[in-house]
């Protein structure tokens, strides 16, 4: 239920999630949780492109921001690497990825 959905977010160091609506979660994360966005447009695109979006809202919120590149299939590692990145950057302290 939704309950559940916003207790686990609010626990949350690092988001992963494929480009979608989904990541609109960002929005009830902690502060200084990360997120790492799986695309095939990973952005910064030009113009008022609809691949900025989950980039800009983590902005938006103050949330550390990666892109990693293959949404259906990405590199396992290329995950890793952005997740620990981000988590060593300072997340909310209980090394949880959701």
């Amino acid at each position: 239920d939704l309950a559940a959905q916003l207790e686990l977010l609010r626990a949350t160091d690092v988001l992963v999630g494929p480009h979608g609506a989904g990541l609109t979660h960002i929005a009830h994360l902690p502060p200084r949780a990360g997120v790492v966005e799986l695309t095939n447009t990973p952005p910064p695109q030009p113009g008022r492109s609809v691949a900025n979006i989950y980039r800009t809202l983590a902005t938006w919120t103050g949330h550390p921001y990666r892109a990693v590149h293959g949404a259906e299939q990405p590199e396992p590692q290329q995950v890793a690497e952005a997740v620990c990145s981000l988590l060593a950057a300072g997340g909310n302290g209980t090394r949880r990825a959701a």
